[in-house]
């Protein structure tokens, strides 16, 4: 793969097999499994909704144990897929280049490869971490709104709420340096690594979190409400490891600051960071200095973007034969910006570009 943290050829070709969109989990254990972007209630998934609670601690050990069956569920199908491989996909010609399967005279998926570990990607965890640290602060610590307060103006998107909105907007987000935001979001990604650890497959491997977002966060937009923290509906994931867009708003050494804090001995899978910059403003010895703050810091994986500038890709939407050329970074990968799908494009657009001042 592009980022995945594994021993090379010792292990077998499910590391990454799949993705969550972390900041719905978050909306849909606010809403007792109301889905505020089609408006029905999924009867398979179990939260107990935020007015349940009186206290935050009550409501995030719902949160956590919900999110963390549902997780398993998709882990055991993974599973169910491996065992099945070993019988109708047993890839002999795949798993004889992998560590240990000519010796074992196995398959991978039947025991052949030195490790057997799955991963999948949990996709906006800054964005999630918002979301639930606002719900601590706005609900319980100050109670500026209650939990049914709170849930009709995520259900309006906030219509005739701005002010509510602006006051959840205004609490500390990660991203800005600030202790206790960061604090709480450096749990949240401890107990989310928790989870995957706590399952061990049929070969008695784990799951790794792999944490990146590849061209996902334009597609997580389609299936968000408005979010706890003062986002509005359809705002595009926050990528990998990295804040959320909209809560860098302290310049890119805050959010770095903020990043450096989360667990990464727990990212076992990659924990993958993405920070774009202002094509014109960003240089060689700038990005130098970004990046070796970054890993001396204890940072994994820094991808830097020069960012073309929004107004342009703007244009690129609207007259796409004028920009055949127009080559942007999307994650992981560069690509022509007019041959993207129209959600990756829009989240591009969408992000926080890194400037002076």
């Amino acid at each position: 793969g592009c980022m995945e943290v594994s021993n090379s050829q010792a292990n077998s070709d499910m590391l990454l097999s799949g993705w969550h969109n972390m900041p719905k989990f978050v909306e849909l254990s606010i809403t007792r499994n109301y889905c505020l972007v089609n408006r029905k209630t999924y009867e398979t998934v179990h939260y107990q909704g935020l007015a349940h609670f009186t206290s935050f601690e009550d409501y995030y050990a719902d949160f956590l144990s919900e999110t963390g069956r549902i997780l398993h569920q998709y882990f055991d199908c993974i599973d169910r897929w491996s065992i099945a491989s070993a019988k109708y996909r047993p890839t002999y010609y795949a798993s004889s280049l992998l560590n240990d399967c000519m010796i074992r005279g196995k398959n991978m998926h039947e025991g052949g490869t030195r490790y057997h570990d799955y991963g999948t990607a949990p996709v906006g965890l800054g964005m999630a971490a918002d979301s639930l640290f606002a719900v601590k602060k706005a609900v319980f610590d100050d109670k500026i709104c209650s939990a049914g307060e709170l849930i009709e103006a995520l259900q309006r998107n906030y219509q005739e709420q701005e002010a509510l909105r602006l006051r959840l907007r205004a609490y500390p987000k990660y991203g800005q340096d600030n202790d206790e935001a960061d604090a709480f979001a450096a749990r949240f990604f401890h107990d989310i690594c928790g989870i995957y650890e706590s399952y061990e497959n049929h070969l008695g491997g784990c799951v790794k979190p792999v944490i990146f977002t590849f061209v996902w966060a334009g597609l997580c937009a389609q299936h968000l409400g408005a979010t706890a923290d003062g986002c509005h509906a359809h705002t595009p994931a926050s990528h990998g490891t990295t804040p959320a867009g909209s809560s860098m708003t302290r310049g890119a050494t805050a959010a770095i600051l903020s990043n450096c804090k989360m667990p990464m001995y727990r990212f076992t899978g990659g924990g993958s960071s993405m920070w774009d910059f202002d094509e014109s403003w960003i240089n060689e010895e700038l990005m130098k200095n970004f990046i070796t703050t970054f890993l001396s810091l204890g940072g994994q994986m820094f991808q830097g973007n020069s960012s073309v500038d929004p107004e342009t890709l703007i244009k690129a939407q609207e007259k796409p034969n004028d920009y055949l050329h127009l080559i942007v970074r999307v994650g992981g990968f560069s690509a022509h910006f007019v041959d993207l799908d129209k959600s990756v494009q829009d989240d591009i657009i969408s992000r926080c570009r890194h400037r002076a001042g």
